[in-house]
């Protein structure tokens, strides 16, 4: 392990003498000549006590940091750091730019992961680290380092590629004596090789083999997804395939394209400025410029990048989310380098990795057993997402004779509670037409539109649709008369039946009145037999001319009650008929409308065309 010193007042220094043979800008003081009896001069003296001083202060940091684990970048001059002198000195053929922001715990482990399984003593790499310090970063510290990996300060202004650019811009490191450069941040975590990965290949040469005289810029992936200018979703798009920037990899033909680009390695302020024309930008100088590009994913190996029919890969998805990668998840041992940024399963894959890579469990160990619950909801989900459509129910009944006699639907319910998690022998068996994960029925498509008539019969089209229009106005008017008609039909015949009662009333009126008369008679008795009998007389006329009034007059009422209600009926019926047409014609003149606006609209897009034609 590298060897760190502790820090001197002067401002620190990044010139490459610096950086590549571990001295100071300050050159040493010469030796003065001794007397003629050997006798030091006093400012040899002084030099050489101020030389002790100095010696002792630097034993005393070497023993003060070689005692502790880690060291804060705020505490420690990375200029000067044990091993420097070997940096750059020839023996390295690739540098490696790491650029470690400590703005997520979750970074820092990245880091001592890299450290600890990335970084080899003579590797053919030099490993720069640019620490970046200042506004949203948590205190940094770093373990100890390698004699070929070497940290330098950085304020967090810029983005990836901005920050690769000071490194280069700066001088920091002389680039032009490698052959190849990566460049890759602390967001991922790696590298993952399975275990029968050769030890004698470097992981960093997964990357710069498939380099070569057609293909300039190798990534872990590619992505298709698009961005707009500016953030403006409204704006221009851009949706060139590109390396994503976490790990990227060229050499100097390359880096001199991206150089020449202007923008690719600037410093941007706003992430979507540092998308389109760094992350975006520099495949897209890579691809104008006669060049491939690739990736480590398998489903994009052998692919001509700069082919445009090409440029929508994976239907313009990030495939780094769980599931966006052709509908699985990447594999860590299929890209090496794996994002860290969510609790993604692919993500969980690379925490279990590290764990296992450190030798750092217990065989008898099973995570399951303490997130059975959460796993089995997750399947449990899963298979009713599914569906029984294609499940073979008399399979498993053969297989597990143990069950008892149930139906299809209590077993497939006890299948994907119970059956699935107790390892019982199941399988799915589509049979013609069965559909598994059902969708819903697809939109209906719209109507297509009719065709655009000739310029001459637009006009004629027009007075056509009025002409319906005017047409279904009056029937529906006409149908407005009968109904009025029909309710004064309904008045008339309510009038009669008030008539008839009034007249029911007077005969009611006048049997009371002959009743009246004959009880006056009966009290009489002196007036005579001949005259009692012709009062009764009278009475029974009086009360007979009285009911037969009465029921006439009854008849009279029901009769005006049942014709009112039948017209009110038929003026109703007729007004809904007359509502019903008004909408119709209303509803007829819009769709007339529509048609001709979409055959103006492509009369009008046909005259573009032809002028645009006419144009080139």
């Amino acid at each position: 392990m590298g060897k760190q010193v502790g820090f001197s007042e002067q401002a620190v220094s990044h010139s490459v003498d610096n950086m590549e043979s571990g001295r100071s800008r300050d050159s040493t003081l010469s030796k003065p000549r001794a007397g003629r009896k050997g006798q030091k001069a006093p400012g040899v003296r002084l030099g050489l006590a101020a030389s002790m001083v100095g010696a002792a202060f630097l034993f005393c940091a070497y023993v003060l940091f070689t005692t502790h684990n880690t060291f804060s970048i705020h505490t420690v001059s990375l200029s000067g750091m044990h091993g420097m002198h070997r940096f750059g000195d020839g023996t390295a053929h690739t540098l490696v730019i790491y650029v470690y922001a400590h703005t997520d715990v979750e970074y820092e482990r990245n880091l001592q992961y890299f450290l600890e399984f990335g970084v080899r003593p003579n590797d053919g790499c030099d490993y720069l680290v640019v620490v970046q310090e200042g506004k949203g970063v948590l205190d940094t510290k770093l373990p100890p380092l390698p004699d070929n990996v070497h940290a330098v300060p950085h304020p967090n202004e810029c983005y990836d590629w901005g920050t690769f650019g000071w490194a280069i811009e700066m001088r920091v490191v002389d680039t032009a004596r490698y052959q190849f450069i990566i460049f890759l941040n602390s967001s991922v975590r790696g590298p993952f090789l399975p275990s029968y990965w050769p030890r004698s290949i470097h992981w960093s040469q997964v990357l710069t083999r498939r380099i070569t005289d057609t293909t300039k810029l190798v990534g872990a992936t590619i992505s298709c997804e698009g961005a707009n200018k500016g953030g403006v979703l409204s704006g221009e798009m851009r949706r060139n395939p590109h390396v994503q920037s976490y790990v990227v990899a060229t050499d100097q033909v390359g880096l001199r394209l991206l150089h020449q680009d202007g923008r690719v390695l600037k410093c941007y302020r706003s992430i979507h400025d540092a998308i389109w024309y760094a992350e975006m930008g520099s495949s897209a100088a890579i691809l104008n410029a006669g060049y491939n590009i690739d990736s480590l994913m398998l489903r994009y190996q052998g692919v001509d990048w700069r082919d445009k029919s090409h440029w929508g890969c994976n239907a313009g998805i990030n495939p780094y989310a769980d599931h966006m990668y052709d509908g699985i998840n990447i594999s860590p041992f299929e890209v090496k380098e794996f994002l860290l940024e969510a609790q993604w399963a692919t993500a969980t894959h690379a925490k279990k990795y590290s764990i296992w890579a450190r030798h750092k469990f217990n065989l008898t160990d099973n995570e399951y057993t303490t997130k059975k619950t959460e796993l089995r909801n997750m399947k449990i989900l899963n298979m009713r997402a599914r569906g029984h459509a294609c499940f073979d129910f008399e399979f498993y009944k053969a297989h597990n004779p143990d069950l008892p006699v149930w139906g299809p639907e209590t077993i497939w319910e006890h299948f994907v509670t119970s059956g699935q998690h107790e390892g019982r022998v199941f399988r799915f068996r589509c049979k013609p037409g069965a559909v598994e994960f059902a969708k819903p029925p697809p939109s209906p498509k719209p109507p297509r539109p009719s065709p655009p008539l000739p310029p001459g019969d637009t006009a004629q089209a027009q007075q056509a649709g009025a002409q319906q229009h005017a047409n279904a106005a009056e029937k529906a008017a006409t149908q407005a008369a009968a109904a009025a008609k029909a309710a004064a039909d309904a008045a008339a015949a309510a009038q009669a039946a008030a008539a008839a009662l009034q007249q029911h009333q007077e005969g009611a009126t006048a049997g009371a009145a002959a009743g009246q008369a004959a009880g006056a008679q009966q009290q009489g008795v002196a007036s005579g037999t001949a005259q009692q009998a012709a009062t009764a007389d009278a009475s029974q006329q009086a009360s007979a001319a009285g009911a037969t009034q009465q029921a006439a007059a009854a008849d009279t009422a029901r009769d005006a009650a049942a014709t009112a209600q039948q017209a009110a009926a038929a003026g109703a019926q007729q007004a809904q008929q007359a509502e019903a047409a008004t909408q119709q014609a209303a509803a007829a003149g819009a769709v007339q409308q529509a048609t001709l606006a979409v055959q103006q609209l492509a009369l009008a897009q046909q005259a573009a065309a032809v002028a645009g034609a006419e144009q080139r």
